[in-house]
């Protein structure tokens, strides 16, 4: 180990800026630090190489170039610092884990599709600066489960791998190793003849994912034969991968919702029946049990049904309305999603499905690893009524069970999350709620803030957690209301 790298220890100072914390990682010719900009009291990355090293030269070009790209997906290079016999390259941390931890074992075809999707994003915005990353491979992608992706290394784990510094070889090699990602997330193996000394002959030897993994969706498995084919012949193209990944991706995402609507047309005729069923059951015991409490006529007597999903069906034998006379529905004249503490949306081009007249279609969240929204403190639909309006109930069809969420309202249909104030709270929400609001409120935007989100698995394309609306309507005192019709 070279003595100047290996006299460093926590608590020194780079450049008089940025103090040493913890050692990542140690190798022969340099060392990775994670460490605090001091000036600015935020957590970087410090890698420390000898100024001498033969690699040293090569190393802080590929940063200088590094530096000069910024998009949402890169972890950029914030400094370079030659002190003392020593260079560093400082660029951002993160504390996300890598794509070669979480895909140890298979990830679900829909997760596997949006991570490749995401890097090449960051591919192409290194291409428009004409630059590249020049080595992806699994270790230098973070994700967590909320869709946030950061790639780190770009030009720079090239440049300290020996890479020759050939921006379009490099890019040959990111368009394969971009395959090698969707195959690793597919199966949880990576291709090792993608890497570093990889020929033609070597790629054509990796085998198919669905020869490791069984129930590898037919699209994907066939893009990846192709992209490896067009590596093994050097015709490999990122923007071309990507696009054929799109369709692919909406290929699978569309039949998995022919799936759900079947599934769904089953399951709502297999309740009818159930519930059928057991009126007529019931309305046989009247004869011998119940004759004497139907002639008294009891208001609002309900018959409760357990159903076939878990779900408690009631059925009012008076037929009452939850409503009162003077409530009626309030137009929504717009609709926009919330994400604070992610991208800021949430799939908004699936809006529409909320007031399509359709229950088979949906608003659906992002997919999640975890049920707590990935740790996010919520995301949401914000509802515009247009005016103020005297809000008094709201009758929701919800995607799967097991939902929380809350009832807020605010004065501005694109308001922050700060300027709603709650008026309801629902805990383990089946599908079909319908939400009282203690006391009527006067507003103009209508906040669903899901806080805790159903378990997905109607194929290995949905399979996660999230929530969703297949519809929504939103009541008030139409003679009371500022703008109800």
């Amino acid at each position: 180990m070279p003595s100047g790298l290996s006299t460093f220890t926590a608590g020194d100072l780079i450049g008089g800026r940025y103090r040493l914390d913890d050692d990542i990682r140690v190798r022969v010719d340099s060392h990775i630090w994670r460490g605090v900009d001091e000036r600015l009291n935020r957590p970087v990355s410090i890698r420390l190489l000898e100024s001498s090293s033969p690699l040293a030269a090569s190393v802080r070009q590929a940063a200088i170039r590094a530096a000069g790209v910024e998009h949402r997906t890169l972890l950029p290079v914030l400094d370079i610092v030659v002190d003392d016999g020593i260079l560093a390259i400082i660029s951002d941390w993160t504390e996300l884990p890598t794509l070669a931890y979480l895909a140890r074992e298979p990830l679900n075809a829909r997760v596997s599709v949006d991570i490749v999707l995401t890097v090449g994003q960051g591919l192409l915005a290194l291409a428009e600066a004409g630059l590249s990353h020049g080595r992806l491979q699994p270790n230098v992608v973070h994700l967590d489960g909320a869709g946030e992706l950061k790639l780190r290394g770009y030009q720079i784990d090239a440049a300290m791998h020996r890479r020759e510094p050939d921006q379009q070889a490099w890019r040959a090699a990111d368009a394969a190793e971009l395959v090698g990602l969707l195959y690793k997330c597919l199966t949880g193996s990576w291709p090792d003849d993608l890497g570093d000394g990889a020929t033609p002959t070597s790629i054509a030897r990796i085998p198919p994912p669905s020869r490791l993994v069984a129930d590898v969706p037919g699209e994907l498995d066939e893009w990846v034969c192709q992209g490896l084919a067009a590596a093994a012949t050097g015709t490999a193209d990122t923007r071309s991968l990507l696009a054929d990944l799109s369709v692919a991706r909406e290929s699978l995402h569309t039949r998995a919702l022919q799936r759900q609507r079947r599934r769904s047309a089953v399951g709502r005729g297999a309740r009818v029946g159930m519930a059928a069923a057991a009126i007529a059951s019931l309305a046989g015991l009247t004869m011998v049990g119940i004759t004497q409490a139907s002639q008294e006529d009891a208001p609002g007597s309900e018959i409760v049904l357990d159903t076939d999903d878990g779900l408690l069906a009631s059925i009012d034998t008076t037929e009452a309305s939850p409503l009162a006379a003077d409530e009626d529905p309030l137009p929504i004249v717009g609709m926009s999603t919330i994400d604070p503490d992610g991208d800021g949306t949430e799939y908004p081009h699936l809006l529409s499905n909320i007031i399509d007249a359709d229950p088979g279609t949906a608003w659906t969240t992002k997919s999640y690893y975890t049920a707590d929204v990935g740790g996010k403190r919520g995301v949401g639909v914000i509802l515009d009524l247009g005016s103020d309006q005297e809000i008094s109930a709201i009758d929701l069809l919800l995607v799967g069970t097991s939902t929380d969420f809350t009832v807020a309202v605010g004065p501005y249909p694109q308001g922050a999350l700060e300027s709603f104030l709650p008026v309801a709270d629902v805990k383990g929400a089946g599908q079909s709620v319908f939400v009282r609001i203690p006391r009527v409120a006067e507003s103009r935007a209508v906040l669903l803030w899901f806080t805790k989100m159903p378990l997905s698995s109607d194929s290995s394309w949905d399979t996660g957690y999230r929530a969703g609306i297949r519809s929504v309507t939103v009541y008030g005192h139409a003679e009371g209301s500022a703008g109800a019709q």
